[in-house]
């Protein structure tokens, strides 16, 4: 942004501007001086300008719109009382909004739904737009969660169904950023399975499905976040499993003579 505002100022001199780079860029100063040589003329020079003041335009408006959030959340959440404080997450992005979003979340809800990996000021603050108070709307995680098209409890296609309310779109959200985590977490690691076995498309449609219980089940049950609540027990898993074996038991006929298995060792 130096740069740019240096340039709009009339400087051209490359080895000045590269000067103007920021202390984390990781590009030479000599390459950057090479690639900021140009043919500057009026016409670029006002493409450039022009940019930049709408750039700045638009800083202001997220400002004035931060600053009515503001607003808007103390009035709705001043009546409500709670002992709780969250933490709030350093922000990456630049224009995530600039207001405390983790405790307005916190007041609304009663959970702090910044303890999920990957949940951000953006995510809470879509949640809080499309949900609300009003999650005892939805009967159950389930319903909550973006589902397939079914009929009669039968699945008529398992492509998730287009819904007109963003939240689908920021569980997805939370479920990429989930995914690009360096830090080992039990939902990254769940990411990680099914991006293996799979893709990284159904991975993150599976895991956004897994967020939105783990959200639900929060707001609605009044629980904090756990990691470990997070992890299929090994009592589950073997559940699950002899669920899977005894399925294709009876869809294939199969019996102890077909698995060279001895009954009597069975009954043992």
């Amino acid at each position: 942004m130096k740069i740019l505002e240096a340039i709009c100022q009339g400087e051209e001199n490359p080895e000045k501007l590269a000067e103007l780079c920021h202390y984390s860029c990781k590009k030479p100063k000599t390459e950057i001086t090479q690639l900021l040589k140009g043919n500057w003329n009026e016409n670029v020079r006002f493409k450039i300008t022009s940019s930049y003041r709408i750039y700045l335009k638009i800083q202001e408006e997220i400002a004035l719109l931060d600053k009515q959030l503001d607003e808007s959340f103390t009035l709705f959440t001043k009546n409500i009382d709670t002992n709780q404080k969250a933490k709030p997450k350093q922000s990456i992005w630049r224009n995530a909004p600039k207001i405390d979003i983790e405790n307005y979340a916190l007041n609304i809800f009663g959970v702090n739904l910044a303890q999920i990996p990957g949940m951000g000021k953006d995510a809470l603050l879509n949640i809080i737009a499309e949900v609300g108070q009003e999650i005892h709307k939805f009967h159950s995680a389930k319903a909550f969660t973006p589902n397939n098209k079914s009929s009669g409890g039968k699945i008529l296609s398992k492509k998730t169904l287009k819904n007109k309310s963003s939240l689908p779109i920021t569980f997805r959200m939370v479920a990429n950023a989930i995914g690009n985590i360096k830090k080992p977490n039990p939902l990254t690691n769940f990411f990680h399975k099914i991006a293996y076995r799979t893709s990284r498309i159904k991975a993150v449609t599976a895991t956004a499905r897994k967020v939105a219980v783990i959200t639900y089940n929060m707001i609605t049950k009044r629980e904090e976040f756990e990691e470990n609540k997070t992890q299929t027990s090994p009592e589950k898993l073997k559940e699950n499993q002899i669920k899977k074996i005894q399925k294709n038991i009876l869809k294939f006929g199969i019996t102890t003579d077909d698995l060279g298995i001895n009954p009597n060792f069975i009954n043992t």
